[in-house]
């Protein structure tokens, strides 16, 4: 492979892997000529994009990219396998952007994941806040010729090896980006197996579910906390609580975690999932009606019936959050998942409900990768909601 010479001094690097100096006197002096960087790949279909990102005066470690292709393949299998088993076939082999040793892209599975690294201007100390990812983001877009919108971003800040770290975690929808995510590069990361869990051991130490947990945000995902089931096996969903949490609020250790049916639901219909471009997403217009709670059939707890209409495209499934008085917060909430018949009815059991009143809060999906309920906003902040009480052993809609 022809290496690339880089803007930092001294430092040759895979074609796959370059890093760029942002720093304006850097940029803009008269330094030595190099070989300018290579434009990353440019793909039809939406992709993870890697930024690993390095304060000014912080050196990457040597083995970064086996630790990030370890990361990569931790996270397909989690998440495409995960989609499997709640009976979703996912378009792509792989979520990132992955290339052969000639620099190729590749649509197997197989590869190198492609990461795009960028030194920050300033040290250490300018780098602690989440808004960290948008100077790396913007600088990954211009220094690689990437457009300004088309993939999702998954920032790995490096400040050190351990116990030093980037601490504040975060992920979210953006307009300018369609997706981010900010998280911890722990040098331990080349010591990552597939098989190893996510909430525990190794897993545990580098805050593995924290960083799979943010990308989660990246896709659009909200909190969405375990069932009883799970809990007795001393599993946590990958959107729920932090494992310090976990054992806080359930009085024992998390041991792994899953990906959540309702997860797997919104996934299932994202562009990246399904390897098709990210488009601008105009929100269907949604109108939801006739919704009343009624018994189960089995009698534990209640369902929500209702119908939808929508103009532009027809929802696949019915998603429902619980969001009861009682619960300890929000990253504990239930989630339940119905399809949507073809006239437009959908029923939601939710069959594990806290003996309090609370509030509902219902999205749907759709096949263009659109998810919400009221037409305005996406996903879970986007929703209908609907309040209910509870008194003499039944749940009925507040008034």
């Amino acid at each position: 492979m022809t290496p690339v010479r880089s803007a930092v001094a001294g430092v040759r690097l895979k074609r796959t892997v370059c890093l760029v100096i942002v720093a304006t006197l850097a940029v803009g002096s008269a330094a030595p000529a190099a070989d300018p960087p290579p434009k990353a790949q440019r793909l039809d279909a939406a992709k993870v994009r890697i930024v690993l990102f390095c304060p000014n005066g912080v050196r990457p470690p040597v083995d970064y990219q086996s630790g990030l292709d370890r990361l990569a393949d931790y996270t397909d299998a989690f998440i495409l396998s995960g989609l499997k088993r709640w009976g979703h076939e996912p378009g792509v082999k792989s979520l990132f952007v992955r290339v052969d040793e000639n620099g190729r892209p590749t649509d197997d599975g197989t590869g190198s994941v492609e990461v795009l690294g960028v030194i920050g201007e300033h040290g250490v100390d300018r780098y602690t806040k989440p808004d960290t990812h948008k100077e790396a983001v913007a600088s990954a877009m211009r220094h690689f010729d990437l457009p300004a919108k088309g993939d999702l971003w998954w920032v790995l800040v490096y400040h050190g090896d351990p116990p030093t770290r980037f601490s504040d975690f975060r992920g979210g929808n953006s307009p300018q980006f369609g997706g981010w995510s900010i998280a911890n590069y722990d040098s331990r990361l080349p010591r990552l197996r597939k098989t190893m869990p996510i909430c525990a051991g190794l897993g545990d130490e580098m805050a593995l579910k924290g960083m799979v947990h943010e990308l989660g945000h990246a896709f659009g995902l909200p909190h969405i906390g375990p069932k009883a089931a799970p809990r007795r096996r001393h599993d946590n969903t990958l959107m729920g609580p932090n494992n310090f949490n976990y054992k806080r609020v359930a009085g024992r250790a998390v041991q792994n975690g899953h990906l959540s049916e309702a997860s797997a639901a919104m996934l299932a219909v994202h562009p990246v999932v399904r390897g098709v471009p990210l488009s601008e997403w105009n929100l269907p217009t949604v109108k939801v009606a006739d919704l009343a709670l009624r018994p189960t059939a089995t009698g534990n707890g209640f369902a929500l019936a209702g119908t939808v209409r929508a103009v532009g495209a027809k929802p696949i499934n019915a998603v429902l959050g619980d969001h009861p008085d009682s619960l300890p917060g929000e990253y504990w909430a239930k989630h339940y998942v119905a399809p949507v018949g073809d006239d437009g009815r959908f029923e939601l059991p939710v069959t594990e409900a806290a003996e309090s009143d609370g509030e509902l809060r219902l999205w749907f999906t759709f096949p263009g990768g659109e998810t919400t309920g009221n037409g305005r906003w996406r996903g879970a902040n986007g929703a209908v909601k609907i309040p209910y009480r509870y008194a003499d052993g039944r749940w009925t809609k507040a008034e």
